[in-house]
């Protein structure tokens, strides 16, 4: 089962339902993943965990790309704008890396 670590507010989100969007660069682990696989995250400390199910897997050149299909809520439920939520990933993943490797989105219950 895949793991992911997020910072505590998205795992908070994610937890309560309100982040259904995992965004990534597209490494082959995320690639490899189909709906009805669970994966696990735990908050940055290790302190909580969380099950979800995926339901769905997007592939994008970018985040900007992304956000024009899906809604940036269900990914940065705090961002108030589109703008504002690829910043958000821009902390994480440069558009150079974002270029270089795509983008995967993946959906989750």
């Amino acid at each position: 089962m895949l793991q992911f670590n997020v910072q505590r507010v998205y795992f908070d989100a994610i937890k309560a339902g309100t982040k259904t969007i995992e965004g990534r660069l597209a490494k082959q682990k995320y690639l490899d993943l189909r709906p009805g696989d669970s994966v696990v995250f735990f908050d940055n400390e290790h302190t909580e965990s969380v099950t979800k199910t995926v339901t769905a897997i997007h592939l994008y050149p970018t985040f900007e790309a992304a956000f024009k299909e899906q809604d940036f809520r269900k990914a940065i439920p705090s961002a108030k704008t589109v703008k504002e939520a690829i910043a958000v990933y821009e902390q994480f993943y440069t558009p150079q890396m974002q270029q270089q490797e795509r983008v995967v989105f993946i959906e989750l219950r």
